[in-house]
């Protein structure tokens, strides 16, 4: 509205011929006064993009003038149209330039004190001196404003220590303040941790004995049946049992979340053995790389072990023929590759007449997909089975 009525004004004036000059409004001076202007009314009324259309008007032509007070207002309200608008990192760069031309302004003003001071004080010197050439009987009155003086300067030097001494106080305090407030915070952070670790670690207790009670229901069960019936109970028992070994695994030990299967594949393995009574004719033998799993991989590792370790003990040794079950599990970079192996008859040619062609070979075929891993079954010497597989987190 002011710059219209600026206008109107100004070309009333021309026709009229009234003025020969431009208007005072119309001054290149007074151009940045109105674009301020305009934008803070638009700041008021909350037209952010006019807003800082106009006052970006000013700050250039502010700048181009050398006006620090005015670049300092306008810059504030820069930062003020930003912060309301959610332009918050160009705020926080405005605000940061307006609180550096307020320290320069500070600097300015008190510069320009200080050299007041100086030409005061060289004036008076000058002054007393002439006085003193005049009539030597103003010296001890030169003496004593000169002793006057250096106990302004004295006082003077004194205050702005003790105002140093109490910026670095306040800064020495807030320092101290931030820091409990970061230690706090991180207090906070690892005593959620623990939390967290310990409820995890009771879910691994409670799933634990969830499956735990399982078995003991399946072993009440079996006692009731007979032939398939019975080896299907036992087989899930076995599988349960592998399941329940690793959640008892991550509950008694600190990390919650991976398996280290140096530990796990021997006490499965010694469960099976003793489950099945074949400590007398069939060995095991481990060939295990220290390797530590998530634990989305290491239960369809471990029910992968446990079907081809059942069958091995239950299909390869016919009439408790001597044998050996060797385990391997070899870290290769960023590879696992299991393998179990054994020395019995191995595999039939015909695969419908394989006793391996069953719900555990299935199983461990979709276990082995589900952890995108390879798995190949061969007659060398015996039954071999490979499962290789590239984890996404090795720890």
């Amino acid at each position: 509205m002011k710059t219209f009525i600026t206008i109107i004004l100004f070309l009333l004036s021309r026709l009229t011929g009234l003025a020969q000059e431009p208007h005072p409004r119309l001054l290149p001076g007074r151009d940045a006064d109105t674009s301020q202007s305009a934008g803070n009314a638009c700041l008021i009324k909350k037209q952010y993009g006019k807003a800082k259309y106009y006052l970006l008007k000013a700050l250039k032509e502010y700048e181009r003038d050398g006006d620090v007070k005015k670049v300092h207002d306008v810059t504030l309200l820069l930062f003020k149209t930003d912060s309301a608008a959610g332009n918050y990192q160009s705020a926080i760069s405005y605000l940061q330039q307006s609180d550096r031309l307020k320290d320069s302004m500070l600097n300015l003003i008190k510069s320009k004190q200080i050299k007041d001071l100086q030409i005061a004080y060289a004036t008076e010197h000058k002054n007393k001196y002439i006085r003193d050439l005049k009539n030597s009987a103003k010296v001890r009155q030169l003496n004593l404003a000169h002793a006057s003086s250096a106990r302004i300067w004295t006082i003077i030097g004194a205050a702005l220590l003790l105002v140093n001494a109490g910026l670095l106080l306040r800064q020495g305090m807030a320092a101290k303040r931030n820091n409990a407030a970061i230690d706090r915070k991180n207090e906070m952070l690892q005593h959620l941790i623990t939390e967290k670790e310990w409820l995890l670690k009771e879910v691994h207790d409670r799933v634990k004995n969830n499956l735990h009670t399982v078995i003991c229901l399946l072993e009440s069960q079996a006692k009731y049946l007979e032939n398939d019936a019975l080896n299907a109970v036992e087989s899930c028992q076995h599988r349960i049992f592998a399941m329940s070994l690793i959640h008892q695994k991550l509950y008694r030990t600190d990390h919650v979340k991976t398996i280290d299967m140096t530990e796990y594949i021997p006490e499965l393995i010694n469960n099976l053995e003793a489950s099945f009574g074949v400590e007398g004719f069939v060995s095991f033998k481990f060939n295990i790389d220290p390797v530590v799993l998530d634990i989305s991989y290491a239960i369809p590792l471990a029910l992968i072990m446990n079907e081809a370790v059942t069958n091995a003990i239950k299909y390869a040794f016919p009439g408790y023929k001597a044998g050996e079950i060797q385990i391997t599990l070899v870290n290769d970079s960023d590879q696992i590759k299991l393998q179990i192996s054994d020395n019995g008859i191995g595999l039939s040619e015909d695969p419908c007449c394989t006793a391996y062609n069953s719900l555990g070979m299935e199983l461990m075929k979709g276990l082995s997909a589900e952890i995108n891993g390879v798995i190949r079954f061969e007659n060398l010497g015996g039954t071999r089975i490979s499962i290789i597989f590239i984890p996404s987190l090795q720890v």
